[in-house]
């Protein structure tokens, strides 16, 4: 089995084929995103996102940090392979949990109360929709820790172009319902699995290996896996018990229409989100070594080094939408979200900026096992959320603001944003380095950048009246003012001219190659 050389890509070549995926993905996410609004229509698009944020918070009630466990542990022992055999017997316990815990609610009759209006063909779908997406993300996290990264986007690339070719066509032929768009959801992940798959094949490593565990190694991987999740465990209920009320409670006091909206919001945020989601894997793995070796000035200069830089790329991304969002809310929904949209649309389009350093801040916790730590502030900041998410929903005769989608995502934006700043503090503590200096650089990065986008915006807005002309001519000059910032403050994107320069040369010298 090929673990390391030459057939492992070097982390700056891994970085840019994340940002080649991007270059791609995300125009395809903006257009498949516009696509499936308006083939849904509002509520129908609620009701998909309802029922699929609900498996989504399964999911990770039952993986319980033992996927950010396999990817420590499997980036510092790729030679391991019976460990890749013992976590899929773990993720197959688990899943036939799920399929219980489901059956279960079915045979007390409790799906009514739970699934808010929604069909049982859907809530079933949506349960496969679950455990696919669980298992295309395990996938995912040995193609990333073996090094693979670069061969695994390829094929994401792939995967996505084949999907948004086959949404297209349904478009065009008007064939778009919410039960053929979990069907299509089902088979690309199905497609996604048999990408990856090759991808390992053709490099020696088997997906699931075939080697016999003995007792004792079942027993020494249950006790490493159990000592990282287990202080994980009560956090996890409470994320996902907390979590899922926020979704809830929306279908409640607001239906299957605020539903929609702030999934709409959501999605705008998730797009905005995949720049820099894509790379923190990238981050955890070097995060994950360094600390395996023992070597914490390395751990530091990672954290000063990629921080800084992904939290300002985050930054470009998310105000420009936040300004854009009157636009957006038309490109992507159509007449039916116009408006309504626009409030949750800027806020979500926010979120992924301090979602960035959760990402980044959780690497640190995990690599470093102080897994209580990251639980116990994890519960208090939960219990702060639910109590905002009532405040900002429930109708005023409930001694609520009765905000609706708006209120949703105003909460979001606030938790992220004291919470992973208090993650933040106790990481800069371990770490050694300047908490209010990392502090700063939030603040001022989030004034200038967004100072940038909000004058592309006016700029644009008086130069034309056309919408889809404004967004571009706002883009186009955005992008001159960012070069300009990048030119002038490098140090807001934690690099100098010298490496600029080199990065220029090297990505001419990629584009050539390929």
């Amino acid at each position: 089995m090929k673990t390391h050389g030459n057939e492992i890509d070097s982390l700056k070549k891994r970085y840019f084929y994340k940002l080649r995926t991007k270059f791609v993905g995300i125009p395809i996410g903006f257009i498949t995103a516009a696509i499936v609004p308006r083939s849904l229509g509002v509520d129908n698009y609620g009701n998909f996102n309802f029922i699929i944020d609900f498996y989504t918070r399964l999911v990770g009630f039952f993986d319980t940090g033992t996927s950010t466990c396999f990817y420590s542990k499997l980036s510092q022992r790729p030679k391991e392979v019976e460990l890749i055999r013992f976590y899929w017997g773990l993720v197959a316990i688990a899943s036939l949990l799920m399929i219980f815990f489901v059956t279960t609610i079915f045979m007390i009759n409790k799906q009514g109360s739970i699934f808010i209006g929604q069909g049982s063909i859907f809530i079933w779908l949506g349960l496969l929709w679950g455990l696919l997406y669980w298992f295309n993300q395990i996938v995912q996290i040995i193609i990333d820790a073996y090094g693979l990264t670069v061969k695994g986007e390829l094929a994401a690339i792939k995967q996505k172009l084949f999907g948004f070719c086959f949404l297209g066509l349904l478009f065009i032929l008007g064939k778009i319902n919410l039960l053929i768009f979990f069907i299509y959801n089902l088979l690309m992940f199905t497609l996604m699995l048999f990408f990856w798959w090759r991808v390992l094949k053709k490099n020696n490593i088997r997906l699931i290996p075939t080697e016999r565990l003995s007792k004792a190694l079942i027993k020494s991987y249950s006790s490493e896996f159990y000592q990282f999740s287990a202080p994980l465990f009560v956090g996890v209920v409470l994320a996902f018990i907390i979590g899922f009320a926020d979704r809830w409670l929306l279908q409640i006091f607001g239906g299957s229409f605020e539903q929609g909206l702030y999934s709409l919001s959501f999605k705008v945020g998730s797009l905005c989100f995949l720049f820099t989601h894509s790379l923190t894997p990238l981050f955890h793995r070097e995060i994950y070594k360094a600390y395996g070796d023992g070597n914490l000035e390395e751990m530091r200069r990672l954290f000063l080094r990629f921080v800084p830089m992904f939290y300002s790329i985050a930054v470009c991304i998310s105000t420009f939408f936040c300004f854009q969002a009157d636009k957006v809310s038309v490109f992507m929904g159509g007449e039916s979200f116009k408006g309504a949209a626009v409030i949750p649309i800027a806020l979500m389009s926010l979120y992924p900026i301090h979602q960035t350093y959760g990402q980044l801040n959780s690497a640190v916790y995990f690599a470093t096992g102080r897994t209580k730590l990251y639980r116990n502030i994890g519960l208090v900041i939960k219990i702060f959320g639910l109590f905002v998410v009532y405040l900002f929903l429930a109708p005023k005769a409930q001694l609520g603001l009765n905000m609706g989608s708006t209120g949703l995502a105003l909460k979001m934006v606030i938790v992220q944003l004291v919470g992973q700043n208090i993650l933040l503090w106790f990481n800069t503590g371990f770490l050694k380095i300047s908490f209010m200096k990392l502090l700063g650089h939030q603040f001022i990065s989030v004034f200038v950048i967004g100072g940038m986008a909000g004058s592309a915006t006016f700029i644009a807005n008086n130069m034309a009246n056309n919408i889809i002309l404004s967004f571009l001519t706002a883009g186009f000059i955005y992008m001159i003012l960012l070069l300009g910032i990048l030119y002038l403050f490098p140090s807001l994107f934690s690099t100098n001219h010298r490496e600029i320069i080199h990065n220029i040369k090297l990505l001419k010298q990629r584009l050539v190659e390929s």
